[in-house]
């Protein structure tokens, strides 16, 4: 089974909270699924949406080869932007705009993925040196 049958329900699941009125949304995730279920299979928004939702689920312990699904699967949603861009009604469609947040959130999920990592590497080289 592909990665992201199980990566892209558990990021819906676990990380977008539907409003219970619908004159108290708060940000973008919200508009996600609804737009999600409409467009096509290969839409730069599903594209960025998996690419999301294996970066995330990739930071599980045991599950860091979905991070390098992330990386392909973001490489091809850019590609795909970049031929949606030219397209001057996709250019301006919401389904183009949300995958653009998405890659936000997708470059923030490695900001904080590097972070960590360098806290964890500098911490266990401190206690090496600390040993020695």
């Amino acid at each position: 089974m592909p990665p992201e049958y199980e990566a892209v329900p558990f990021f819906f699941k676990n990380f977008i909270t539907l409003p219970q009125q619908a004159e108290s949304t708060r940000g973008f995730l919200e508009y996600l699924v609804p737009l999600y279920n409409k467009t096509r299979p290969a839409s730069v928004l599903h594209l960025a949406t998996k690419a999301v939702a294996m970066a995330t689920c990739g930071q599980y312990p045991g599950r860091q080869d979905l991070l390098r699904e992330a990386v392909s699967t973001y490489g091809k949603a850019l590609k795909k932007l970049n031929d949606d861009l030219k397209d001057p009604v996709m250019s301006k469609s919401d389904e183009t705009v949300l995958a653009i947040l998405m890659f936000s959130l997708y470059e923030v999920s490695k900001l904080v993925a590097s972070a960590r990592f360098s806290v964890v590497f500098s911490s266990s080289c401190a206690s090496r040196q600390a040993l020695c």
